[in-house]
């Protein structure tokens, strides 16, 4: 009897812990899949924002809050009036930042945060982007640009 007891705690034991690990294991590949994901979602939200007459992936990406600050009408005219101030957009020379991403998704909302440098024909300007994951996507919350040409 203490055998066959002993069978069965170990049984259930080894597939309680084939459990975790197979959960652990597919949440660490989706914590991997949103941080690739968020930092795509800059750089593309970037790339149109300064190289485009329509923001595309911007205002389609935005956040609720986002949107409400800033409505698509202002956000053309001001990205319209930074091309003619910094004139066509080079390149993105780097980005910096990351995820956070929680394993335990109940704990807290994933965020994101990144600063990419831009070079454009006129000159150089540093882009904050912030993000959260909401409604299984990620959403722009705060998009600034910076730039000594642009501060005067």
């Amino acid at each position: 009897m203490i055998i066959k007891n002993r069978t069965s705690l170990l049984l259930l034991s080894s597939l309680i812990l084939t459990a975790t690990i197979v959960i652990l294991s597919w949440r660490i590949a989706r914590v991997n899949q949103l941080d690739s994901a968020s930092q795509e979602l800059a750089i593309s939200a970037a790339e149109t924002a300064f190289s485009s007459d329509y923001p595309r992936v911007l205002i389609e990406s935005s956040h609720q809050s986002y949107r409400d600050r800033y409505p698509s009408e202002y956000l053309i005219r001001y990205l319209g009036t930074v091309q003619r101030i910094m004139g066509p957009l080079n390149s993105l020379t780097a980005i910096r930042g990351s995820s956070n991403i929680p394993l335990i998704p109940l704990s807290q909302a994933a965020a994101a945060s990144y600063e990419i440098d831009l070079s454009f024909s006129n000159d150089d300007a540093l882009l904050q982007i912030e993000m959260v994951f909401e409604d299984n996507r990620w959403l722009i919350t705060n998009f600034d640009l910076f730039s000594d040409l642009l501060a005067n």
